[in-house]
């Protein structure tokens, strides 16, 4: 068989019945042989011996078997990875809806304490001279909002009745503070753009309160009230979630 490497010719041996390339660097015939070897089985070697690649190489199984170790070897991490991710972030929206729940529970409180320390009308909101029940503004099945950043110290016009399609927003300031509300006229009245537009942000949290009256005394006044805040928001997978907190506040005496 002539091996003048300067023949750019490709030359087939017959062996076994079965023709066998060898291409000599002739490039425009090279993938013409490689397609010969795929289809024949047979590879040459650099010392002219063929090489049966269907006896040698991978079968098909032992491909898919290797290509499904692998996927499941990639699969696995990052679904577990993706699932961690996903429990974080409900873990701090959760946190979150819970501290919204109880700022809204300590405003009633204080609202009580500080009556009860100026000798008032334990449930009066205070603000102005009109006797005003927060029982009468929360009450029902709808229930009230508030918003603290509206106008402080005027609770009276933060609590308003009915319940809101507007989520919270947050005011992101300067000095770290973020706030939670819907309108931040207080923070911008102390300090000017305190609570920019560029500066709030729309959040995911709807916050409702209901205040119903449970106990009275003898001659019909309120002496203990029942109050329900739950907060709801929807994931980002579109999952709706919520937390409620209910805590009961009784009439303290003055000493």
């Amino acid at each position: 068989m002539n091996k003048d490497k300067n023949n750019l010719n490709y030359h087939c041996e017959r062996n076994e019945a079965v023709y066998m390339c060898r291409c000599k660097l002739h490039r425009p015939i090279q993938g013409f042989c490689n397609i010969f070897w795929i289809a024949t089985g047979f590879r040459p070697r650099k010392d002219g011996r063929q090489t049966n690649m269907k006896k040698s190489g991978f079968t098909l199984i032992e491909a898919l078997v290797a290509i499904s170790i692998l996927v499941i070897s990639v699969i696995g991490p990052l679904s577990l990875a993706s699932k961690g991710l996903s429990y974080s972030t409900y873990a701090k929206d959760e946190i979150t809806a819970f501290y919204l729940a109880n700022e809204a529970i300590d405003v009633i409180r204080n609202i009580r304490d500080t009556n009860t320390r100026s000798e008032k009308p334990w449930l009066d909101v205070p603000g102005d001279n009109m006797d005003i029940k927060i029982t009468e503004k929360c009450k029902g099945p709808k229930g009230c909002y508030f918003d603290v950043w509206k106008n402080p110290p005027n609770l009276r016009t933060a609590f308003v009745t009915g319940d809101i399609d507007s989520t919270l927003k947050t005011c992101n300031s300067d000095s770290g503070l973020v706030r939670f509300g819907y309108a931040f006229d207080w923070p911008n009245s102390i300090i000017p753009n305190e609570c920019a537009d560029i500066k709030i942000d729309q959040t995911s949290f709807l916050r409702n309160i209901t205040i119903d009256e449970v106990g009275w005394n003898p001659a019909g006044l309120p002496t203990e009230i029942r109050a329900t805040v739950k907060v709801s928001w929807t994931t980002k997978t579109g999952i709706e979630r919520s937390v409620t907190i209910t805590e009961n506040l009784f009439k303290l005496g003055v000493i």
